[in-house]
């Protein structure tokens, strides 16, 4: 008789998973002036207790004879060590290893100025590794996080209403004239990275469901709105993939049909919200202070509230009629198909200079790249890259890229029109600071769990791990968000090794 495995590590994991999810996002010191240190700091304390609990569970499964019967292993955990691994060979040997920060630190171990070294990558290893240990109960985790979510989007909007919640602005500062931080999290670019995991998982959740979770949706619906408000590029373009990827996951499979329906519909009605707002940061060229936010209506609202009327419609149809699945080949064609037309558009249409990144996008197909594109990202990218050839192996060190690019401008008598602490890339930034082999085992680590959460149909997690991953590219690595992240991937690993087909929320749809 097989004997049943202790439920105990799981609710210890469950918890972890709450407070990584549901507190750390929240987690703050009242002002945006030291937020990455408070967030850091946040990240030792709640890693300490995640390294110790785990510890303890570990020690008592040990003492009963238990490890074996509960304990998880998979592949990609291996993946994970090397690549950490490597990073702490970066610090090391990269070449920038003993370059000192402005307080005398070590940059590989303290980080130049967001606190990027081999201490906070350690900390990242250690809450990967501890998650990915014991499954945890993912409705709990789910309700802790979707709770944090919807009273983050309140701080937001008391914001925007003017109102100064917890004092985070400090004295002559406010939304108007700082709308570059926002909530508990503080800089939008870093907030959207929290959406872009966050948001995926909650609607995912929710669609993958075969009843409930109505709190994943408003929570979902809430940040979705939040990203159409803040208008960062890279979380538009990580919502814009998850629109995509929840309409192929309804082809594929009728049973999520109208529960898609409902989630596009709570993105939609974020497009229209935002749409309905006039947001003076944003919208006007007055002085910021001058116009108050105000309900308005554009032709954003009037699209947005068209698209929620007839997503609802569809929901109602397949609620009624679900239809048949479109064969996988028949999906994958069409993804092809829509890929090539989306760039033949945008190469061969003409594109105004004012649709910004549109254009940008439309220059580099017809070979026209400019350093200036993407906020001088581009240019960032290619001297990052160029300066990279001669540490190919263990790149610069951990968050050694500033000094590095700034010596490798001087040298070239170059210059970008911003000041890049990070070439605003996490792929890029890997390879500068770690090496290429970083770099493969990072991919190759994202690469593996998004196709075994494929495999085992953990729908919600491969969502949440691929809408990060694509924001990834025009974003980078930091405390304010990161910790979250490998929160989740270590959930997902764990997840991964419980029963074969058991799905990420208890009831949620596996068969079809």
């Amino acid at each position: 008789m097989q004997r049943k495995e202790p439920a105990w590590p799981g609710i210890i994991t469950t918890v972890l998973g709450a407070l990584w999810l549901g507190v750390f996002p929240l987690w703050q010191d009242l002002s945006y002036t030291h937020i990455t240190r408070a967030k850091w700091l946040g990240m030792l304390v709640l890693t300490g207790v995640t390294v110790v609990a785990v510890l303890l569970c570990v020690l008592v499964l040990a003492a009963k004879k238990q490890l074996r019967q509960v304990l998880r292993w998979h592949p990609v955990q291996l993946l994970a060590v090397g690549y950490f691994a490597w990073v702490a060979l970066s610090a090391l040997l990269g070449e920038w290893a003993g370059t000192l920060n402005a307080q005398g630190q070590r940059v590989v171990w303290m980080g130049a100025i967001r606190y990027e070294g081999l201490l906070t990558h350690l900390c990242y290893a250690a809450v990967f590794l501890c998650m990915s240990l014991f499954p945890p109960r993912m409705k709990a985790v789910l309700a802790a996080a979707s709770t944090a979510l919807m009273l983050f989007a309140g701080v937001v909007a008391l914001q925007y209403a003017g109102v100064n919640v917890l004092g985070l602005y400090p004295a002559g500062r406010s939304i108007y004239a700082n709308y570059e931080f926002q909530g508990t999290i503080g800089n939008i670019d870093m907030v959207s990275g929290y959406l872009s995991l966050l948001v995926p998982l909650l609607l995912g959740a929710f669609v993958t469901r075969e009843k409930g979770g109505w709190h994943l949706l408003a929570a979902g619906s809430l940040g979705a709105a939040l990203e159409w408000c803040m208008e960062v590029q890279s979380g538009l373009i990580a919502l814009l993939l998850l629109c995509g990827l929840l309409v192929l996951l309804a082809l594929r499979f009728p049973a999520f049909r109208r529960r898609a329906c409902l989630a596009l519909a709570g993105i939609a009605a974020g497009l229209a919200l935002r749409g309905m707002l006039f947001l003076p940061w944003l919208d006007s060229t007055t002085p910021r202070a001058v116009q108050p936010v105000v309900f308005t209506m554009t032709d954003k609202a009037l699209a947005g509230v068209i698209a929620v009327a007839v997503l609802m419609v569809a929901a109602d149809i397949f609620r009624r009629h679900p239809g048949k699945a479109m064969p996988g080949k028949g999906i994958l064609c069409l993804v092809l198909v829509a890929a090539v037309l989306a760039v033949t558009v945008v190469a061969v249409l003409p594109v105004p200079q004012t649709a910004g990144g549109l254009y940008e996008l439309h220059e580099i197909l017809h070979g026209r790249p400019q350093d200036q594109f993407g906020s001088w990202r581009l240019g960032a990218w290619r001297h990052t890259l160029d300066m990279s050839r001669d540490s190919l192996i263990f790149g610069n060190g951990p968050d050694t890229f500033y000094y590095a690019l700034r010596e490798h401008l001087q040298q070239l008598g170059a210059s970008l029109g911003e000041n890049f602490d990070n070439p605003h890339n996490e792929y890029v930034a890997i390879f500068s600071n770690n090496g290429l082999p970083a770099l493969l085992l990072y991919l190759t680590l994202l690469a593996g769990v998004l196709a075994a959460c494929l495999r085992a149909k953990q729908w919600a997690l491969a969502l949440a791990v691929g809408c990060y991953a694509m924001q990834g590219f025009f974003s980078f690595s930091i405390c304010l968000v990161s910790p979250m992240f490998w929160s989740v991937m270590g959930m997902a690993v764990a997840q991964l090794q419980s029963e074969p087909k058991r799905a990420i929320i208890g009831d949620e749809v596996n068969e079809h």
